[in-house]
Order: C-alpha cells, then sequence, then structure tokens
C-alpha cells in the first residue's frame, strides 16, 4: 500500500530502530554485567631446560623441576587447617585437612608429612632442602595430626613449614630412598596440586620436548580454570623467541632484557620484584690490596651502577648498596671522589696509568671472574670502562658455565666474583654473609668475617617481631656497607611476557621464579558475562 517513496521511508526508520536497538541492548549489558572467567582454555609456555625431577624434594631452585612441581604438588598450607607454634617457637603442631586426597585418591595423612621430612634429611637423597631441615624432629599424634620440633628457634621456619610440599609414602616408601631419582615418578609424578601428569614427548636423541599437565578437577585446592598446561622445552634462546613469535607458545620468561626487541608479536610484559641481587665480591684472600678501605670505597664510587642499567637493563632493574634489597637506592657515582679518595690514600698512577702504593709493592690490577651470561658480562664491561678512568685495571675472565659451582665457588677461586645471590622465601642473610659460611657449602663469596654482623644475623634469625626483624635488618645492612665487602650493583626485575589471551596472572614480587605458578590455577582465558 505505500508508495515507493513511502516504502524507502519505512524501511530506513525500520533499520534505524534495529541498529539502535542493539546499540542499546549492547549498552545496556556493558553497564549492566561483567566479564568472569570460565573454565576452559589451554595455556602453553617455554622454557630452555629439560625436567629430570618432578619431584619438590630434589628439584634444584632454579630449574623447569622446581617450577612443575609448583603446579603438581599443594603445599602444607593447602593440606592444613592450622600450623600452630608453641610458645616456645620450637613446636609446631600441624592438623591436616579431612577428606583430602592424593590424584591417585589415597588419603593425604600426617604420615605423608612426616616421610617427606625424613627423605629431605638422608643424605642419600641429597635434597638441596636438606640445610631447612637438619635436626628438626617429627612426631605423629594421629592420622591427622603431627608435631614438628626444630633444635633452636628460628624466626622463618614457619614459613618454611608452611611452603613444605609433601610427597606421597604410599608410593615412595618401598622404593630404597637412593633409588627415588631413578622412580617413574620422577617424570610421571602423582601429587595434589591444581594441575595433574598427563604425558610428556621425547625426541629419538632423548630430548623432553613437551611436557603436559591436565586440570586436576576434584582437587583439594580448586580446580584451576586452563583445561590444561603445557610447557615445552627449547635448545637455545632463539629458538625460544621464535615459538613465541609463531605463537607456538603463549608466554615465557625474558632472561635478557636485550631481547625484548625481538618480540614481534602482540603481547604484555609483566615486571615483578624478586629478592636477589648482583654483586663484585672481593675476596682479600686473593689480593691484599682488597683489604684496603681507601681501595673499596673507591671502586664503589666509580661504579656507574644507573648506566649499568639503562645500557645493559633497559632501566628493567634498579640500583641497591647493600644486601638487604629493601628498595630501590641512589647511585653515589663520583669517577672525582674515587681518584681523590685513592690518590690522599698515597696510591699514584705508574707508566701504564694503573695505581701502585707508595713503595710500589702493590699495583691496582684485577681479574674479575664472571658468570658466564650476557648480561653479567655486559656488566663487566661497563665495569672494567669506569674503573680505567681511576687507574685500576680489570682483567676479565669468564670460566665454563658446566664447571663454575665446582672451580669457582666451591673453591673460592677468584680475586673479584661477579655473580648473583636470591634469597628465596626468607631474607635470611646467614649463609650469604655469616663468618660460618666462608667456605663451601656456605656461599659467603666474599670470606667476610664481622663480630657484629654475625649478631644481628643471628639476633635476625631468632626475633619474630617483624618490626624489631627490620631495624636489624638495616642495622646489618649498615655494619655490611661500611665494611665493604663487594661492591653492590642492582637487582633485576623478573620478567615475563606473555600473549594478550592471558589473564589472571596478577604477581608483583616473587620469592622464586617458580612461584609464578602459585596462582596458576587462577589463571584463565576464557570469559562470560554474568549480572552484577
Amino acid at each position: 500500500m505505500f508508495s515507493i517513496k513511502e516504502r524507502f521511508i519505512f524501511l530506513s526508520a525500520t533499520l534505524v530502530f534495529i541498529i539502535s536497538s542493539i546499540i542499546l541492548s549492547t549498552i545496556f549489558v556493558q553497564k549492566n554485567t561483567i566479564l568472569s572467567p570460565t573454565k576452559g582454555g589451554e595455556y602453553t609456555e617455554g622454557i630452555v631446560d629439560q625436567p629430570s625431577f618432578i619431584n619438590p624434594v630434589l628439584a634444584q631452585i632454579n630449574s623447569i623441576d622446581k617450577d612443575i612441581s609448583e603446579l603438581v604438588f599443594a603445599t602444607l598450607k593447602d593440606m592444613s587447617d592450622d600450623i600452630t607454634p608453641n610458645d616456645d617457637k620450637k613446636t609446631y603442631t600441624v592438623r591436616i585437612k579431612g577428606d583430602i586426597f592424593w590424584q591417585d585418591k589415597t588419603p593425604i595423612t600426617s604420615d605423608d608429612v612426616i616421610f617427606t621430612i625424613k627423605a629431605i634429611q638422608d643424605p642419600d637423597i641429597n635434597s638441596p632442602l636438606a640445610p631447612n631441615w637438619k635436626g628438626v624432629r617429627t612426631e605423629r599424634i594421629s592420622e591427622r595430626e603431627l608435631k614438628i620440633i626444630i633444635p633452636a628457634t628460628y624466626s622463618y621456619f614457619e614459613n618454611i613449614l608452611a611452603n613444605l610440599r609433601p610427597l606421597p609414602k604410599h608410593l615412595f616408601e618401598n622404593i630404597p630412598l637412593a633409588n627415588i631419582k631413578l622412580s617413574s615418578y620422577s617424570l610421571e609424578p602423582i601429587g595434589s596440586g591444581p594441575f595433574k601428569f598427563s604425558s610428556f614427548e621425547k625426541t629419538r636423541d632423548g630430548f623432553i620436548s613437551t611436557y603436559s599437565l591436565s586440570d586436576n578437577k576434584d582437587g583439594f585446592t580448586g580446580a584451576p580454570f586452563l583445561k590444561s598446561f603445557t610447557i615445552k622445552m627449547y635448545k637455545n634462546k632463539t629458538a625460544l623467541i621464535d615459538a613465541f613469535n609463531s605463537g607456538d607458545i603463549d608466554g615465557m620468561a625474558i632472561t635478557d632484557p636485550s631481547d625484548i626487541s625481538k618480540i614481534s608479536i602482540p603481547n604484555q610484559l609483566f615486571k615483578i620484584q624478586m629478592p636477589r641481587y648482583y654483586a663484585i665480591f672481593l675476596n682479600i684472600y686473593k689480593n691484599k690490596s682488597l683489604k684496603n678501605i681507601e681501595v673499596k670505597t673507591a671502586l664503589n664510587f666509580a661504579t656507574d651502577k644507573n648506566k649499568i642499567i639503562k645500557d645493559v637493563f633497559n632501566d628493567l632493574a634498579f640500583p641497591i648498596n647493600g644486601p638487604a634489597i629493601l628498595s630501590p637506592e641512589s647511585n653515589d657515582f663520583s669517577i672525582d671522589r674515587a681518584n681523590e679518595i685513592l690518590s690522599n690514600a698515597g696510591w699514584t698512577l705508574n707508566d701504564e696509568n694503573i695505581r701502585v702504593s707508595n713503595n710500589g709493592s702493590q699495583k691496582l690490577e684485577f681479574s674479575i671472574t664472571v658468570f658466564p651470561s650476557s648480561t653479567l658480562i655486559k656488566t663487566a664491561e661497563i665495569i672494567k670502562e669506569d674503573w680505567a678512568k681511576i687507574g685500576v685495571k680489570i682483567n676479565i675472565n669468564t670460566p665454563p658455565i658446566d664447571n663454575f659451582s665446582e672451580d669457582i665457588i666451591k673453591t673460592r677461586n677468584y680475586e673479584m666474583l661477579l655473580f648473583g645471590n636470591i634469597y628465596g622465601e626468607n631474607m635470611d642473610t646467614y649463609s650469604f654473609w655469616h663468618s660460618s659460611q666462608k667456605f663451601y657449602p656456605g656461599l659467603n663469596l666474599s670470606l667476610y668475617e664481622n663480630k657484629n654482623a654475625d649478631y644481628l644475623i643471628e639476633q635476625i634469625r631468632s626475633t619474630f617481631n617483624k618490626d624489631t626483624r627490620e631495624k636489624e635488618l638495616d642495622q646489618l645492612q649498615s655494619t655490611i656497607i661500611n665494611d665493604s665487602p663487594a661492591v653492590f650493583l642492582y637487582s633485576p626485575y623478573y620478567l615475563y611476557i606473555t600473549n594478550k589471551s592471558l589473564k589472571g596472572f596478577n604477581e608483583e614480587q616473587l620469592s622464586l621464579p617458580s612461584d609464578r605458578f602459585l596462582n596458576a590455577k587462577t589463571w584463565y582465558i576464557k570469559t562470560v558475562r554474568s549480572f552484577k
């Protein structure tokens, strides 16, 4: 009945009405609903490493074994209703939750915890956790309750206990402890965490290329959003980056900030603070010039930490002046001040432009041993250039990485060592700075000795008040800085990069690299809208 003109007007009005309705409906939905994570999706991380023992008792701190163990094994804190210290702070009572199970449906009991602690302590296993459990005793109270008694008060022990990841006793009790590493459970674990072992793929040369986990739907830690979690292994960093750019993996850690420029796809980069630091540790027993406080003070003034952070780390690190890493600190860089200190102390320049002592018996020429990583080698080169400006000659030595621990760390075979320390779960400086740890297996790499520092370290370990402990830590930091046993440099951020699809990764601080997986059960890819 419409004319052509009326038909055109009607159709246009109808079209406007439909479009307007869609827009208004969309606005209404967006205003009155929220995006919520939902079950489903797969995540794949890439790494340059190989798994050996997916076993929290055997896993080394910086390894893929430790990473996967975080996903497969729950902590004692997750398993417990409560962990209660007695008044003396030397006895802890642990009550295991009721109706919790291993991934093979066997109940978890106090016997699993006791078995795990004894396994850690057994010398045949050689667990990296053993130092934290030396002298610790256990008492079984019931199937769900036990006591743990430590030989001396230790302010960090409750945290160590809470983060223990027990093993299933029923699987390991009939295996000689010395053979646990040979067990099939080393690569096919049965755990208690949010993900469970699914499969792994191995090439003909024995290289494990893919390690797959699936969601533990019935786990007591709560089912993860992700349906599966896969880790792909690569033989070198170039292959890893290529895999990320091609979409073969969804995320990876960045160990060298310069690699960020090689990423060619949309991404999200997470910059996370971690309690680790790098320094030049000075061995006064290898070169007596390093006993001179003026020399050590001058070396600190002549170190341009800000330049290193900018040129080597693209500003993805911050300067430090001591081992406490409380917060970013100022860089008191001054070549003029360093030269003034050395001149006033009687160090003069010879014909080679190297400073020598008044009687000519000592020359400020040192060998600096560098752990062979690209960032540390670049750091050493900048320091060599800066120190040359004050008459200090540096020879850079980069031993092979394979025997670095045996040939360098164990023997303290260096004049200067450019290396890093990581505290892990606690800010316990004992292994790194107490005089009793000057020699292997201690990690006092400067062979530092100061009675006041020893006293403060021991006080910190027995102080349970957090505020008091922080004050003591600050006093320890001042004591060490005044003695200058090392040239403290920087604390780099832990860098983790993913594609845009991953959500729920919200870590701002990590104790260890593997802690990036602490909340992996809350990671998600798929979402659904629901009304507010």
